[in-house]
């Protein structure tokens, strides 16, 4: 998907997910590096089959490792979670951090 299909006024961190450029190229992903106010990003933009829009998104000085997965609109981050790892079949070691959703 293109990055004009993200939404980024109220994104919702779902995971941050161990993972490299190479796997999100395996998957069909483009990583594009637009240029904002946060510095040096990559991002990807993914639609699930549900009608869901993520982006795998790494910013620059981010201490911890691969991509945090991101949700474009409202929803619930714990099914865009689930529904991202099983439609990429990317194993669920790979998720490294969830945020507390209480």
């Amino acid at each position: 998907m293109s990055l004009e299909s993200w939404i980024p006024s109220r994104p919702g961190m779902c995971a941050q997910l161990n993972i490299g450029r190479e796997e999100i190229e395996a998957l069909g992903g483009s990583v594009e590096s637009p240029i904002g106010d946060i510095g040096e990003t990559e991002i990807s933009i993914f639609g699930l089959n549900s009608g869901r829009i993520v982006a795998l998104v790494r910013i620059a000085g981010n201490p911890a490792s691969g991509y945090t997965l991101m949700l474009n609109e409202g929803g619930d981050p714990g099914e865009a979670l689930r529904e991202f790892l099983a439609e990429s079949e990317i194993d669920s070691s790979a998720v490294t951090w969830v945020p507390d959703l209480r």
